[in-house]
């Protein structure tokens, strides 16, 4: 595992993903649909932790998971709303 700040966020990241996979009954959601939510779990956590989406989406389809554009643009989406309520929370009002 990675240290520094991107360790933590990864595996906050990853443990956010498979729980929101596991949320609803056990049949709705198939293996590959957990993995790709693993994957934007992960994604999230990196662009949280350097404030680079593209960067985050580039990472998540490099650690294996199958690329499909359905799952780029859900990892996009959400690395994109992970950096604005990143930057909106810790910024001073």
């Amino acid at each position: 595992m990675a240290v520094g700040r991107e360790g933590p966020m990864l595996a906050i990241g990853g443990q956010i993903g498979a729980g929101v996979g596991h949320l609803g009954p056990k049949s709705a959601v198939t293996e590959f649909e957990l993995r790709n939510m693993v994957a934007i779990g992960l994604g999230c956590g990196i662009a949280c932790a350097f404030g680079a989406p593209v960067g985050a989406v580039i990472f998540a389809l490099e650690k294996g998971f199958h690329f499909t554009m359905t799952l780029m643009r859900r990892l996009f989406v959400a690395s994109m709303l992970t950096c604005f309520l990143y930057s909106f929370t810790t910024t001073a009002i």
